[in-house]
């Protein structure tokens, strides 16, 4: 789960009848977040454990999931910080969704999700670091999010959760409009890449800045 989480379904696809925290999975409307820090309570104790090796952890061979980051890194944060799941109402979806002033230690997935139907959404000054997967991720699928804006936003070491597995500052995944103004990247270097254990010895590392994705 989200340290924040609008009404939705539980699954991302509404494939079960089943809605997130009992609600009725219609969209939310007229939504602000700020001036908030999310999972920095633990953050000083945990900070080491952040992109350490966990042995046995990165057995990801994309022909045997034996065990991707399976084990727990230690690090006490949550799933995700900001998430929209899709709507049953997803013709209307959720909308005047406003963001400002957030700042995230870690997440063990996204920073910021924003899935299905959205219409007149702001995510502005945040700062989302230690992410687990995307930092800021627009997920419309066939859904076509409108009138979207990311201004001002940073993202630090994006994907370190699963040490660079996967993870960018920003994604996409489908849109009809969305707007990036002011956006800040910071990563570590490839030395801080996994060597995965399925031979070869090879290092690998798939970190970037933006990946648009159509659905």
């Amino acid at each position: 789960g989200a340290a924040f989480e609008t009404k939705g379904c539980a699954t991302n696809d509404c494939s079960t009848d089943v809605n997130n925290g009992g609600s009725d999975g219609n969209g939310s409307v007229y939504v602000t977040i700020e001036n908030v820090r999310l999972n920095d309570y633990y953050f000083a104790e945990d900070q080491a454990k952040i992109g350490a090796h966990v042995p046995g952890n990165t057995k990801c061979h994309h022909h045997s999931y034996k065990c991707c980051f399976c084990k727990a890194n230690g690090v006490r944060s949550t799933q995700v910080g900001i998430w929209i799941p899709e709507s049953r109402n997803n013709d209307t979806g959720t909308r005047h969704f406003f963001v400002n002033n957030v700042v995230s230690r870690s997440t063990q997935a996204d920073g910021v999700n924003l899935h299905g139907k959205i219409l007149n959404a702001t995510v502005q000054n945040t700062y989302f670091a230690n992410t687990g997967d995307d930092t800021f991720a627009l997920w419309g699928a066939s859904s076509d999010p409108t009138a979207v804006t990311f201004k001002n936003c940073v993202a630090v070491n994006p994907g370190i959760m699963r040490p660079h597995f996967y993870g960018v500052c920003v994604a996409t995944y489908g849109l009809k409009e969305v707007v990036f103004d002011g956006m800040t990247c910071r990563s570590t270097t490839s030395a801080k890449a996994i060597v995965p254990e399925w031979g070869g010895g090879d290092t690998f590392y798939r970190t970037s800045m933006f990946v648009f994705y159509t659905s």
